[in-house]
């Protein structure tokens, strides 16, 4: 399936169904054939024709697997109307997938279908509870969970983990969810998700030097993630040490840092060095004075606005001089929690 792209669907389906059926070991032949498409507009193409031809289950979570993993957002855009038409198993089966997406649409249509649901296991429990937290559900996102989260089995344990560690940090809960989220730290699968959490929440109860450890270990672990310098920058910043915070941001822009992360410390970074942050820095953030009224923000992106106004406001008040204007959003920060893991 290398050149893929350049044949017709059909013909690249019936081909491969057939080796599928000829092959010794096809979850194996499965995986390779996957593996050797490159083009991201087939990958979304080939979703659901391949999805309907295999009669198989384990065939069936191979792709979803492929897609999972490696692929999220090569999604269609009809995902989220198939996905709700989708029975059983699958429907839990692509909503995983759509989850892993960072699509933003239907949440409220999947939160309606999920509460409906008689037979919940720990998996459905889990995307709920990270649905009702990216609609800002907090409350009911933590009724979701049981009350003792090391009783969670344990295959879906480290999961509810990191969930119930997210919602304590927007409960303003930041000490208990430091607790919740060292234990996490230290597994590749999770570290990069949780680490943005755990070193603000310590920031946000004045613990610096316990900010930088865990922002130093970071960095060394994940040494190819502009993330570290992005957070040693806000340490630093602050800490009043705004040659290092320049220094670190300069660093992470240099390594290609991007998304909500890098937006918001550009934007502190720009209170403090006028020249040296571009607009588009700064994404969605910015000092004009005309952004639309905060009550029309919805859902996380509500609660994160709100956590970055009280950094803001740290800044402020140990810094009024150069942090003087006020954090404004021309308009509603689309980007997603970042990674969640599974």
């Amino acid at each position: 399936m290398v050149n893929a792209g350049n044949r017709p669907l059909e013909a690249t389906l019936s081909d491969l169904i057939l080796e599928l059926n000829e092959s010794d070991d096809p979850n194996k032949t499965l995986r390779t054939r996957l593996r050797e498409i490159y083009n991201g507009n087939f990958r979304k193409l080939l979703l659901f024709p391949l999805l309907s031809k295999l009669e198989s289950r384990n065939l069936k979570t191979v792709v979803l697997s492929y897609y999972r993993d490696f692929y999220p957002k090569d999604i269609p855009d009809s995902f989220l109307d198939r996905m709700m038409d989708a029975k059983g198993d699958l429907f839990l089966d692509l909503l995983e997938l759509y989850v892993r997406s960072g699509k933003q649409a239907g949440f409220e249509r999947i939160d309606q279908r999920l509460s409906m649901r008689r037979s919940v296991s720990p998996a459905e429990i889990l995307l709920h509870c990270e649905i009702l937290i990216r609609l800002g559900e907090i409350q009911r996102a933590l009724k979701k969970l049981p009350f003792d989260i090391e009783s969670f089995p344990e295959a879906f344990l480290n999961r509810a983990r990191s969930l119930h560690g997210i919602i304590l940090f927007y409960q303003g809960r930041f000490k208990a969810c430091t607790e919740q989220m060292r234990k996490l730290f230290s597994k590749d699968d999770y570290r990069d998700s949780i680490v943005d959490y755990l070193v603000d929440a310590f920031l946000l109860m004045g613990q610096n030097q316990e900010a930088f450890r865990y922002a130093k270990i970071f960095a060394s672990e994940e040494f190819e993630n502009p993330g570290g310098h992005l957070l040693r920058s806000k340490i630093f910043l602050m800490s009043g040490n705004f040659r290092e915070a320049r220094k670190e941001w300069k660093r992470a822009k240099a390594m290609g840092a991007f998304g909500e992360r890098f937006h918001i410390q550009s934007f502190y970074i720009s209170q403090v060095t006028r020249n040296l942050v571009t607009r588009e820095d700064l994404g969605p953030f910015t000092t004009s004075s005309d952004s639309p009224n905060f009550s029309a923000m919805k859902g996380l992106d509500r609660l994160r606005f709100l956590i970055y106004q009280q950094e803001f406001r740290m800044l402020q008040q140990k810094n009024p001089t150069q942090f003087s204007q006020s954090l404004e959003l021309p308009y509603m920060v689309k980007a997603s929690l970042r990674g969640f893991s599974n």
